[in-house]
């Protein structure tokens, strides 16, 4: 057993610290004092302070007691633990770094989502300014195309008008013709992007619709060579429920590219209600579009020139064309981006599919 005053400064005897504190450990606290008093105890936050270095401790230690029960003397152990100490502050300092890192990459992210928000939104607001602008200028541009095409077409009926003449105001109203119908597919496309565009559901001859676009399209296969035919089965209903506007600007589309495309052999639409592939398909040598809405499909092929299988994936794309369409020098590339809007609105499907 110590003596008294011995212990009493222990601590200082021994220079004896609290780790990190520079301070005396308190002489009350030292494991090897507790013993004294009958506990068993343990600490770890010691340091030895020597002239040329300091030891950090691990102390254990144990009161043995005689027969009545009383501190005979205790037994201590010390650990030199020096290098726990360096792995525990390279841990802490690994750690404390990545926080750093963390909370750093974190206040980049939070910066990237408000750019990120201000940036849609900016861009959101340039969309509808421009979809504004579009759909005014469409409509300030179709009013007076409309009276030149109304009055030019008044013109072409009078008996008196001259053949050459005739012919050139066949001529204005063919290109007046597409020029409106380039202005109704801004239009469309400015009502998609700024999603105005909504699905007038009325119930409607199915068959009557097809007829129409039979008689419409037969003439131009007719000066082509081209065999066009309208087929559908049995199980096809008469009347059907859907926008019927919007199914007949896709056929109308469809049938257009089809017979565009096509120098000789036929061009074909099946309608049936069997759940066939939906999509797209355009090869080398064969053409074929397909359109479900609801339980009926619809199908567009001819045996035109077809699409090249590295352009598919960008075919429904705005103001994107294939290189035979660039060829033709006709069309704006908006025909199938406004075809596959108008179908998804429908509930339908339009993919590319493998011939």
């Amino acid at each position: 057993v110590l003596p008294e005053a011995i212990t009493g400064q222990l601590a200082q005897v021994y220079q004896v610290y609290r780790t990190g504190t520079g301070q005396l450990y308190p002489t009350e606290q030292l494991p090897l004092v507790r013993s004294l008093q009958g506990e068993q105890a343990k600490a770890d936050d010691l340091e030895l302070h020597q002239p040329d270095k300091i030891i950090p401790l691990e102390i254990f230690t144990t009161p043995i007691f005689d027969a009545t029960q009383k501190v005979m003397y205790a037994i201590a152990a010390f650990n030199d633990i020096t290098e726990r100490k360096q792995a525990e502050k390279l841990l802490a300092d690994y750690n404390q770094t990545l926080e750093k890192q963390v909370a750093e990459r974190t206040f980049e992210l939070e910066r990237e989502i408000v750019e990120r928000k201000r940036a849609e939104q900016a861009a959101q607001a340039a969309n509808r300014a421009k979809s504004t602008f579009l759909a005014n200028m469409s409509h300030e541009l179709r009013t007076p195309l409309n009276a030149i095409l109304g009055f030019s077409q008044l013109i072409s009926r009078s008996r008196n008008l001259p053949s050459e003449h005739q012919e050139d105001l066949g001529i204005v109203i063919r290109n007046g013709e597409h020029l409106l119908t380039l202005i109704n597919q801004v239009l469309d496309l400015s009502k998609i992007e700024a999603g105005r565009i909504t699905l007038n559901k009325t119930s409607f001859n199915l068959y009557r619709l097809l007829n129409d676009l039979d008689d419409m399209f037969q003439l131009k296969a007719d000066d082509k060579g081209l065999q066009l035919q309208f087929d559908w089965t049995r199980d096809v209903p008469e009347y059907v429920s859907t926008d019927e506007v919007k199914l007949r600007q896709v056929l109308i589309n469809l049938l257009s590219n089809a017979i565009k495309f096509t120098q000789e052999g036929r061009v074909s639409v099946r309608v049936d209600r069997k759940l066939k592939v939906e999509g797209l398909n355009q090869s080398a040598n064969f053409q074929a579009s397909h359109l479900q809405l609801a339980t009926l499909q619809f199908e567009v092929e001819d045996t035109g020139s077809g699409i090249a299988a590295n352009e598919l994936d960008n075919l429904f794309e705005a103001f994107v064309q294939t290189q035979i369409g660039q060829q033709s020098s006709e069309g704006t590339g908006l025909g199938l981006t406004i075809a596959r809007s108008f179908v998804q609105l429908m509930g339908g499907k339009s993919v590319s599919v493998p011939k």
